[in-house]
């Protein structure tokens, strides 16, 4: 496989910002209706929605009709849809303390695709594409649960016919292998000393890269069902979003 370029987008391009909803599924869609209203009031009418098919093994989320009826009208609504994995769930992590870190303690084992071979990426990535066609939804491209990917499942992403691969600092374009440097804020709801942590990190965050070209907002429904991360993330968006273009991952293709 070749090795992809890295590119910055112009500095002197429109500044854009990218939101991101990741973790849907059919328990969750009340969340979901909740924060694309709000991120509306912010003046975010175009969100990226992330999907997992089977979330731990669960029902296809194609057999929840409301649910995916929901997902249609989003679309017709300008939204765009991506594949979150399959099951998200990793399961057995291997290898030493590093690789041990980070599939079960700074990932929670959410990380799926961060250790699987070609062909079972493969297999997951079938299965999920799936529910995608029998719900009659075409995803626009691919988030790997936790942001992990191993080279082998990133061999199989290239050739699903998915248009894209996001990471927590980048946005990779398939099948080119072409890389855009984009970076991600994102806070962590799963414990209160992480979001205490939050707090802080989210103005650091905005302070440093305030003047990059492109930047992104990933959500996660639990961030929103908190109050502290929810203001935290409100605030931010709304600040972002004040002098940027909305735009979704799959428009970012043609910045060089």
């Amino acid at each position: 496989m070749s090795r992809p370029t890295a590119v910055n987008a112009p500095r002197d391009a429109q500044p854009k910002l990218v939101v991101a909803l990741h973790d849907l599924t059919p328990s969750n869609r009340e969340t979901g209706v909740e924060f694309l209203r709000d991120a509306a009031g912010l003046g975010i009418d175009r969100v990226s929605l992330s999907v997992i098919p089977r979330r731990h093994g669960d029902a296809p989320f194609h057999l929840d009709r409301e649910f995916v009826e929901w997902l249609r009208r989003c679309t017709e609504a300008g939204h765009e849809l991506c594949l979150h994995g399959c099951f998200h769930h990793a399961g057995n992590v291997r290898g030493g303390p590093v690789s041990q870190f980070t599939g079960r303690v700074y990932t929670a084992r959410e990380g799926e695709f961060y250790q699987l071979s070609r062909e079972e990426a493969a297999r997951r990535l079938a299965m999920g594409l799936e529910s995608f066609r029998l719900a009659g939804l075409k995803p626009a491209g691919f988030v790997p649960p936790a942001w992990l990917l191993s080279k082998t499942a990133l061999q199989s992403l290239r050739e699903s016919g998915l248009g894209f691969v996001t990471a927590l600092n980048h946005v990779r374009f398939l099948p080119e292998n072409r890389v855009l440097r984009v970076p991600a804020l994102v806070v962590s709801s799963r414990s209160a000393w992480r979001r205490v942590l939050s707090l802080g990190w989210v103005p650091l965050w905005i302070h440093c890269r305030r003047r990059l070209p492109i930047l992104r907002v990933a959500v996660h429904p639990v961030d929103w069902q908190h109050s502290a991360a929810r203001a935290l993330l409100t605030d931010a968006m709304r600040e972002l979003a004040s002098d940027r273009t909305i735009s979704l991952y799959g428009e970012l293709r043609n910045e060089t």
